[in-house]
């Protein structure tokens, strides 16, 4: 009975300590001096740290600031190096990107997401490259934007919001992975028996046009999980765009550079209404920790030519490299006719990021220690429209990445 009182007393001491470190220093003094058992220290130490994780995650800790308890920071720097063969034409860079991110929750069902970049006005690109006799480099808002998941399987973010949490992607065919998208987004998941349903329904701002009809776009993205057997997943949806005023969105360095969507006057000729399917079939209990199956499709039934998309790929290894050791192949084949889509949108580094695009890539990506990685990034493409005169684009990049 001495016991459990000694122990109740120093459990109400310990609790209202709220840094670590002191915790464990004077659990560590207790034990030495005899006052406790190593068993009774260990177990305090369990239940101070639960205790004040559960009171930091609610905001409760008295300590700390409740803003501070509720908000997660995170980020990466990226040191590139990269290699570009346009044939008539060569170059190489070296190039840095760092990314500060954060996610704050007020109240449940409540949060905002913000993250801050290196970049420019590209809006798939936050690299910066090296030059300029060390000029200082700009560090601009990413993104930003406030979710509520507040309702059962539901969840709604506005603002400017990543890619990848608006649309579920399966590859960069259409959407650059850097992109954060702005307006309104709805994400909808259920879970009957064996099945997953899931949609995406967004509708996204381009830009505001003075006295014109301003550019938007609506995507709506039904989905399936299900499993195959024992050992598979497949991850299915459709989706179809409807633009609005797409004869005014914004025009890009890949349009105005040729070979990509066909303009007259400075205006788009075609709309981009388009159908797109996507897949993902992962398999598990096979040799490596992921191997996976992905591809991408889309079609624009405006034109008449030059108006579809498909990228197929695989992916093996690890299914995170985030440890010394770990490691993940990706191999991809795109094929972007020149109105497929729109050509501001798809992966950055495929030709520069142009439609009428096509040729393979290889990714590598290895754990060189917690958090550290380094990756191999090569494309080999060329003009998808098989004509004399192509204009090839060979990229290798390589990149050493620091999560924190």
């Amino acid at each position: 009975m001495k016991r459990i009182s000694v122990l109740s007393i120093f459990m109400m001491l310990l609790f209202s300590i709220a840094q670590a470190g002191e915790i464990d220093k004077l659990v560590q003094h207790l034990m030495k001096e005899g006052v406790i058992k190593p068993a009774d220290a260990q177990l305090i130490l369990t239940e101070t740290k639960e205790d004040n994780r559960v009171k930091m995650a609610q905001g409760e800790l008295d300590t700390l600031p409740s803003w501070i308890q509720t908000m997660k920071i995170g980020g990466d720097l990226r040191f590139r190096y990269q290699n570009e063969d346009k044939g008539t034409y060569r170059r190489e860079r070296t190039r840095i990107r760092f990314r500060l991110k954060g996610e704050a929750s007020s109240v449940q069902g409540w949060k905002v997401g913000w993250g801050l970049a290196t970049g420019g006005e590209d809006p798939r690109s936050t690299n910066q490259t090296l030059d300029a006799g060390f000029e200082t480099k700009r560090l601009m808002l990413d993104y930003a934007y406030g979710a509520y998941s507040g309702l059962k399987g539901l969840t709604v973010n506005m603002g400017k919001i990543p890619v990848k949490s608006a649309i579920t992607l399966y590859s960069d065919l259409m959407w650059d992975g850097d992109i954060a998208v702005e307006g309104l987004s709805a994400y909808y998941e259920s879970n009957p028996g064996n099945l997953q349903f899931f949609a995406n329904v967004d509708y996204l701002i381009m830009d505001y046009v003075d006295n014109g009809n301003d550019p938007s776009m609506v995507l709506v993205q039904p989905g399936v999980v299900a499993k195959i057997g024992e050992n598979a997943k497949l991850k299915l949806s459709v989706g179809q765009y409807a633009l609005s005023g797409e004869e005014n969105a914004p025009i890009f360095a890949a349009s105005s550079g040729g070979s990509g969507n066909t303009l007259s006057g400075g205006k788009y000729v075609y709309s981009y209404n388009c159908m797109t399917t996507g897949f993902k079939l992962s398999f598990s209990n096979l040799h490596f920790e992921e191997v996976s199956l992905f591809g991408d499709y889309v079609s624009n039934p405006d034109p008449s030519e030059a108006n579809t998309g498909t990228l197929f790929g695989i992916v093996f290894g690890n299914k995170k490299v985030s440890s010394s050791g770990q490691w993940q192949v990706k191999a991809l084949q795109r094929n972007l006719g020149a109105d497929a889509w729109m050509d501001w949108l798809p992966d950055s580094d495929a030709r520069s990021g142009k439609t009428d695009t096509a040729g393979p890539e290889v990714i590598f990506t290895y754990g060189v220690a917690k958090n550290i990685t380094f990756g191999i990034d090569y494309y080999i493409n060329g003009e998808a429209e098989e004509e004399a005169g192509d204009e090839k684009h060979d990229l290798a990049q390589f990149d050493l990445i620091y999560k924190f």
